[in-house]
């Protein structure tokens, strides 16, 4: 039985571990980061890909300067295109924002258009005074994803990192089904084990 278990939850294992597929895009351009009370340029291009998160004090300095690690808009709705080898599917994207509201008039976009599908913000998904990221669903195919953020009013958008998966951040209804197939499948390989016609515990472990 505990071979047969062992096998069930290695199956599941494998099918939750498939979903977290995270596609490397090779090279992008965006529109360049602007000046403030510091400056927010993406400094060696390749900030939003670099895995370097910024901190929720969006000014403080993590070794690089003050707010290095965020690049920021503030008079232009910026555009960001991102490069990949082939023609990937990506169905999931992570955008990590700051929210500072009251400390930097940082404010996430009023909506962000992913490859010509638009999602709308309210505007709170983040706490204020802290980053994070906000994951966007959706089937884009093609080697390169443009993102256009739009601002809300004279407010900045600070973004530190962009992030791609080939799967969706909630599972399909198709993964839902592998998953409990695997569940009744388990379920009956210990029934049968345990308390089978002739509990065949010589075959079950």
């Amino acid at each position: 039985m505990r071979r047969s278990a062992g096998l069930f939850f290695a199956l599941l294992a494998g099918a939750l571990m498939a979903r977290a597929q995270l596609l490397t895009p090779v090279s992008y351009v965006a529109t360049p980061g602007q000046t403030g009370l510091f400056t927010y340029f993406d400094d060696t291009g390749a900030q939003l890909t670099d895995g370097i998160l910024g901190a929720n004090d969006w000014s403080v300095d993590l070794g690089h300067g003050n707010s290095q690690e965020w690049v920021g808009w503030n008079t232009v709705n910026p555009t960001l295109t991102f490069t990949f080898t082939g023609s990937p599917t990506v169905h999931e994207v992570q955008i990590g924002f700051n929210r500072g509201e009251v400390t930097g008039t940082i404010f996430l976009p009023a909506s962000v258009m992913i490859s010509g599908a638009t999602f709308a913000l309210n505007g709170d998904e983040i706490a204020d005074n802290t980053r994070g990221f906000l994951s966007f669903d959706g089937t884009w195919t093609g080697n390169s994803i443009q993102i256009d953020l739009a601002r809300f009013g004279g407010s900045y958008i600070f973004v530190d990192e962009v992030r791609f998966s080939s799967v969706a951040s909630i599972p399909e209804p198709s993964a839902f089904a592998a998953i409990f197939g695997l569940a009744a499948f388990g379920a009956v390989v210990s029934w049968w084990c345990l308390r089978g016609p002739r509990k065949r515990t010589d075959q079950c472990v």
